[in-house]
């Protein structure tokens, strides 16, 4: 027997059984051993955690510190603020009185104080001789259909007594009209300036029909006198005249106006407001909220000029006074319903203005590239007046101070008596006479609805006034007594009413005909505009701006734009 056989004859009997328990131990061991293994990467990954918690913690304590340093600061501002939020209700509590608001508007401007108005009134004499009592119940007047005007009845139409008083006094009205006018002009040559005639008739004219076209707009190039044509037509007219530069950061009323000034507790009126109220309060007035007042302008004719008015959008700061002039049409100032603009005088205190018919409106605009555009709102509510571009200079080395402004003031029943206003039966009767003016301006209108655009009513409503308010036109209408539908009558008044139809096609017409295309479907509807002009007769006469319109087209870089006014120096056949 080997020595190995006698050693496994040694071994027990259960040595298989003695092998599995092994195994079954070796097995334990090893499922120790990874236990063991998994702690040791539970307490590893633990460690981790601990130590990225203590990064989190040094974070969270160093965000901590800022916040509290955040807090402090704002804790600071808070109290800052509170104070000044105090300081600001202490003044509103102690707020000035309403009284005190309207005191410093009511403070005459310093161009107008008492020493410097004019206190005695043109046509004086006339005025107590002519001058006609209206109803003061009747607290509303159609400026469509009726009139409180002497110019309103021709003779003729019988032989009654009133009727001869009624035109005498419309005769003698026409005389001082053209009177009035035509020392103007005179007076405005010999100071130094010459304006075309054509300007001056229609720049007056547009101020006479301020009931339909509120604002009078002088536009042109730089140097033309579009400035000075209002402030020397006030000065020998007998017309206050304020002259308002327009900034252009004018973004409301109340850049015009004046505002409250919380801080020093007063409001801040303009020099604008207190003209207003100067035109609008009559002398010796007195009310709880101030007292008797000196400077009443209120019976003389007053014009604000805004100067280059369209540095700034006009629809911003000038809107809400465009609605309220057009909203008293038909409406008399002695009603209740007379629009007034309402001033915010700070906090809820407001003072009504009067929007007055003796408050004319004119703005002056430059054509060039700092200015905006009118928009149509605008145009509708205007009379654009174009100033030509001169073909030659003036020299002007000097002006005639000699010239002596007028003393008297022109008051508003004089000027009102200067107005042309048709009653329900000279509309009727004078329908022939305007048909060719309004069939032509059906022909545009048609024309332009092609492309988009219209005119309104509005528009040819102002186009008839103004034509029938001309000089010349009003004069052949109120001192020729004749039947209005007599054939020569109408060939001699349409003579006079050519150049005033001519006027508006420019001024209220060809604006709104701004920006259409030269070329491709929107040059038909140019072209058939300019053959209606062209071939426009009435009575054998004719309009001239074909010349303009072809430049309009050809100056607008692919554009229609109203440019020149050599209508204004041509031949006319008339």
């Amino acid at each position: 027997m080997t020595d190995f056989e006698r050693e496994l004859a040694s071994y027990p009997d259960d040595v298989l059984n003695e092998i599995a328990k092994k195994d079954t131990e070796l097995k334990h061991l090893s499922n120790q051993r990874d236990v063991l293994n998994q702690e040791l990467l539970d307490a590893k990954n633990d460690l981790s955690s601990r130590e990225q918690d203590r990064l989190d913690i040094n974070s969270l304590k160093n965000q901590n510190n800022v916040l509290k340093n955040d807090n402090e600061r704002y804790e600071l501002l808070v109290a800052d603020q509170s104070k000044t939020i105090r300081e600001f209700r202490e003044l509103y509590e102690k707020e000035t009185s309403i009284a005190d608001k309207i005191k410093t508007i009511m403070a005459p401007h310093e161009n107008f104080t008492e020493e410097k108005i004019r206190k005695e009134a043109l046509f004086a004499e006339e005025k107590e001789e002519t001058s006609i009592q209206e109803d003061e119940d009747d607290e509303y007047v159609d400026y469509d259909e009726d009139t409180s005007s002497p110019d309103t009845t021709i003779a003729g139409k019988g032989d009654s007594e009133e009727n001869n008083t009624t035109l005498s006094l419309a005769n003698e009205s026409v005389e001082q009209e053209m009177k009035w006018f035509n020392d103007v002009s005179k007076k405005i040559k010999e100071y130094g300036l010459e304006f075309n005639p054509r300007i001056l008739k229609a720049f007056h004219t547009a101020l006479k029909t301020a009931e339909w076209s509120p604002l009078a707009v002088l536009a042109g190039v730089s140097g033309t006198g579009k400035s000075e044509l209002p402030q020397l037509y006030a000065k020998f007219g007998g017309i206050n005249c304020l002259n308002v530069p327009v900034q252009p950061n004018w973004d409301s009323q109340e850049a015009m106006l004046g505002y409250y000034n919380t801080v020093s507790s007063k409001f801040e009126a303009q020099p604008l407001l207190q003209y207003l109220v100067q035109t609008q309060t009559a002398n010796c007035e007195k009310t709880e909220k101030h007292e008797e007042y000196k400077c009443s302008l209120k019976e003389q004719m007053n014009i604000v000029l805004l100067d280059e008015m369209n540095l700034a959008h006009i629809e911003q700061y000038f809107a809400e006074f465009l609605s309220k002039l057009e909203e008293r049409r038909g409406k008399k100032e002695e009603c209740s319903q007379f629009p007034a603009l309402a001033v915010k005088l700070g906090g809820t205190d407001a003072y009504p203005l009067p929007m007055g018919r003796n408050v004319l409106w004119v703005g002056t605009m430059n054509q060039d590239e700092t200015t905006k555009s009118l928009s149509d709102k605008v145009l509708d509510r205007g009379i654009v007046i174009n100033f030509p571009r001169p073909d030659e200079f003036k020299r002007r080395l000097n002006l005639n101070r000699n010239v002596k402004p007028e003393e008297r003031y022109l008051s508003v029943e004089t000027w009102n008596s200067w107005k042309l206003i048709l009653n329900d039966q000279q509309v009727v009767e004078t329908k022939k006479i305007i048909a060719p003016y309004k069939e032509l301006v059906e022909k545009i209108n048609k024309s332009i609805s092609n492309i988009g655009r219209a005119i309104g009513h509005r528009v040819w409503q102002s186009i008839e006034n103004y034509i029938w308010n001309y000089p010349e036109v009003r004069e052949e209408f109120i001192c020729r007594p004749k039947d209005l539908s007599d054939e020569a009558f109408i060939k001699e008044i349409s003579k006079k009413m050519d150049p005033a139809f001519e006027d508006q096609l420019v001024q209220k017409i060809m604006p709104k005909l701004r920006g259409i295309e030269t070329r491709g479907e929107s040059k038909k509807c140019l072209d058939e505009i300019r053959t209606s002009i062209e071939t426009f007769k009435n009575s054998g006469h004719s309009v001239n701006i074909a010349k303009d319109f072809d430049n309009a087209i050809k100056f607008g870089d692919g554009q229609f734009l109203w440019v020149t006014s050599e209508y204004l120096n041509e031949t006319s056949t008339k």
